[in-house]
């Protein structure tokens, strides 16, 4: 399969992790604000109350005996997804299938089984906060899993795609597809080896990709070309990730969203201290357009009206 890799390019006016901390996390993130972005369940609930789709929550675990409820008065066949309410980078999310509960185990998104034992064991990892932040006490959530839009199918390995975008004062000014791999065991995380194919921000086509920050041309598992990926009801992304500036607060945040089968946008989370390694996946420094929003007056501009200045404004020279 055509997927030859090759070094990326110095990027011009990219931001570096300092710089990002110190003259756009610490000046436009207040700190109260750190506490609702970190944790999920917070985020969904707030995302509910405003009627913006997420994923369909089975369960909240606090204790042994929560998961041993839910997992028998799970319908039959159903996956879901298990994830602590705090966790960071993607660490202890785990992806089923299916269960079987006569036998008592269930099959990853991999296709490995895993046991009930080896369940709530992975589920006392969460609940003691080893995928935290700081290493505190979390919850593990149970979510339905979601299945993807039609149009990624072949593009993304056993596993969900995901958006990520860089929202800067209520602009969405960067944006890449996570695309997951056999290498990622079915997770959209660069760090585990995902394809991040950076994107358009006025039209949501493909620019370039990358995988463990070497550029990509090709799917490494299915072949198929990604820089032939525009994705779908691109408008409606873009205005559901600048809507999250109204409710979290965060002039400086990552939004994830997903496109489900129906190809609606759902809002997965957001992250008040995004990563950067956007800017290898889309080959554009975050400066430029960071400066040319903050000389912006966007006090009194409304989401849609953000949105049509980024699709207006910032577009690739």
């Amino acid at each position: 399969m055509p997927h030859s890799s090759s070094q990326l390019p110095l990027i011009k006016g990219a931001l570096n992790l300092s710089r990002r901390n110190l003259s756009y996390i610490e000046r436009y993130n207040a700190p109260q604000d750190f506490l609702l972005a970190d944790d999920k369940l917070k985020t969904k609930y707030l995302a509910k109350k405003n009627h913006i789709l997420t994923s369909e929550l089975f369960a909240v675990i606090h204790s042994y005996k929560d998961l041993q409820y839910a997992l028998n008065t799970l319908p039959q066949n159903t996956g879901f997804v298990i994830k602590p309410s705090q966790g960071s980078a993607g660490k202890g999310i785990l992806i089923i299938v299916q269960v079987n509960k006569k036998a008592q185990y269930c099959i990853k998104k991999s296709g490995d089984r895993i046991t009930y034992t080896e369940l709530y064991e992975h589920v006392n990892r969460i609940l003691e906060g080893e995928f935290t932040l700081g290493r505190q006490k979390d919850i593990a959530l149970m979510e339905r899993e979601v299945h993807m839009s039609s149009d990624f199918k072949g593009y993304s390995f056993k596993g969900l795609p995901d958006i990520r975008f860089i929202v800067f004062l209520g602009f969405p000014i960067m944006a890449m597809l996570r695309l997951s791999t056999q290498s990622s065991d079915g997770k959209a995380n660069l760090h585990q080896g995902a394809i991040g194919v950076g994107l358009d921000i006025t039209t949501g086509e493909a620019l370039q990709a990358i995988q463990y920050n070497q550029s990509i041309y090709a799917h490494p598992d299915t072949g198929l070309i990604l820089k032939n990926i525009k994705v779908p009801r691109w408008n409606d992304c873009l205005t559901l990730s600048a809507s999250c500036y109204n409710l979290f607060k965060l002039g400086f945040m990552g939004v994830d969203i997903a496109l489900n089968q129906k190809q609606e946008p759902i809002l997965l989370e957001v992250n008040a201290r995004p990563g950067l390694s956007i800017q290898n996946a889309t080959g554009q420094g975050l400066i430029p357009w960071l400066n040319k929003i903050e000389s912006q007056d966007s006090s009194n501009m409304t989401t849609s009206k953000r949105v049509e200045y980024v699709k207006k404004v910032l577009t690739i020279s």
